[in-house]
């Protein structure tokens, strides 16, 4: 499916409808002009609403709104892959959560986020440095950024988030425990600044690495391992301003401060 340059403000539903999609035989592909020239208006994708295929490709586009209290991408056991995508909006407001009142607009949103990617084997892929499955995301003004739950072997390139009520970037388990989680993946290269909760999170899981990343101004933890069941491995990660005086999240939650640790 491609988007010519320009804005788009129909929904994924309709989209579909006039392409004759079938996420039971095929795959969804997503393509802009660029980031820079398209902008699909209230996109989302629900994997109760639009199925759950085999494999989501997002490129070259913008994914913008400012009402939509959800995410912009949530797929399940859907091999899921972007490059080249902004991401705005979505469950946040246009102002600083550090210039305003907590719960100011629409920061008292928490329904959702960029993206929640889950419970997706990524291994048979092979994704890497040269491939990886996230690549020059950038993700602005939204409740959480980069949720990625319960998958194994992603690996997440040169993406960024900036100006969030929640978490940064983090390796999400649906059930919190050491028993869920992601396996065998990679943050590599990535930025986090201005954030509500954690910067770089792991919860649950084993065997992942966040290596190269930057962190600033977080109010909660800089980075924090939560019931691993494993080894988690930070690697030249750069820590500034985490844990800030504030123990109030945008939104109106308690902080994870780890006891007003920058690493938790």
């Amino acid at each position: 499916m491609t988007i010519s340059a320009g804005t788009y403000t129909g929904s994924l539903t309709d989209a579909i409808a006039a392409n004759n999609y079938d996420s039971t035989t095929q795959n969804l592909c997503i393509r802009g002009d660029s980031s820079a020239t398209t902008t699909w208006t209230d996109f989302q994708f629900n994997y109760g609403t639009h199925g759950r295929p085999t494999k989501l490709q997002i490129e070259n586009i913008t994914l913008s709104t400012d009402n939509i209290n959800g995410y912009a991408v949530y797929s399940r056991d859907t091999i899921t892959t972007m490059s080249n995508v902004n991401i705005t909006g979505y469950s946040g407001d246009t102002t600083l959560i550090s210039d305003v009142a907590n719960q100011t607009g629409r920061w008292s949103e928490t329904g959702g986020g960029a993206m929640r990617i889950r419970a997706a084997d990524y291994t048979a892929e092979s994704h890497d440095a040269s491939n990886p499955t996230l690549q020059n995301v950038s993700v602005t003004n939204c409740c959480r950024g980069i949720r990625l739950q319960d998958l194994a072997g992603v690996y997440v390139k040169d993406c960024s988030v900036y100006n969030l009520s929640d978490n940064g970037i983090y390796f999400a388990a649906g059930s919190y425990a050491s028993d869920t989680g992601c396996n065998n993946c990679t943050i590599d290269n990535c930025t986090v600044t201005l954030v509500g909760q954690t910067g770089l999170m792991n919860i649950g899981g084993s065997n992942n690495t966040f290596m190269n990343c930057t962190v600033n101004n977080t109010r909660g933890a800089g980075a924090a391992i939560y019931n691993t069941n494993g080894n988690i491995t930070y690697d030249n990660c750069s820590f500034t301003n985490s844990n800030t005086v504030e123990t109030t999240t945008p939104y109106g939650g308690n902080t994870d401060d780890f006891s007003g640790a920058a690493f938790g």
